[in-house]
């Protein structure tokens, strides 16, 4: 069983990979950012890259998120309509 953290570089994403790896876990780590427990860099709004993850995975682990400097410069609607949320009128 494999185990993918999205924002593997962060805190809270970075404990995970830490913890599972520790128990002998079959984990990967991704974020947009590298760091000691990403294996692999790219986007969760990237489709392809996620689609990609996603083999051979079987639980997700979605700790993923907007790092500091960026929440003051995207919009919620504008956050909510790239992760596929419609707005309603």
């Amino acid at each position: 069983m494999t185990i993918l953290v999205t924002g593997s570089s962060g805190h809270l994403g970075e404990a995970l990979v830490r913890t599972l790896q520790a128990e002998r876990r079959d984990v990967l780590g991704i974020d947009v950012l590298p760091g000691a427990f990403t294996q692999l860099v790219g986007s969760i709004t990237d489709r392809g890259f996620v689609r990609q993850c996603m083999k051979g995975v079987t639980a997700v682990l979605h700790t993923a998120t907007l790092h500091k400097p960026h929440v003051a410069t995207h919009s919620r609607q504008g956050r909510r309509q790239r992760h596929g949320h419609a707005q309603s009128a």
